[in-house]
């Protein structure tokens, strides 16, 4: 995860504080209790993009593989094509 536990604690307060000054959102539960269920859900969504990074990194590897000898790829830019597959493929947003 490249977020530490803080900054998505301050990530969150952020967003929680300026929707409250913006009038945004109105709590139906305690706003601690919302603030926690959003951190959940953003640790998650952090935790479901390692996981398409560490496959996308793999089949990267294996496509680098299966490469003629001497030809050569853009490796961000096939990262990124392959991590973008993957996250329509198991329904991640990221």
């Amino acid at each position: 995860m490249r977020l530490s536990e803080a900054q998505v604690d301050l990530i969150i307060t952020k967003i929680v504080q300026t929707f409250k000054q913006e009038q945004l959102i109105s709590f139906k539960h305690a706003e601690r209790e919302v603030s926690q269920a959003m951190k959940r859900s953003f640790i998650e969504n952090l935790k479901e993009e390692d996981t398409l990074n560490e496959e996308a990194k793999k089949m990267l590897e294996q496509a680098k593989k299966g490469l003629p000898r001497g030809q050569v790829i853009d490796e961000q830019k096939m990262f990124s094509m392959i991590k973008k597959e993957l996250a329509k493929k198991y329904r991640v947003i990221i």
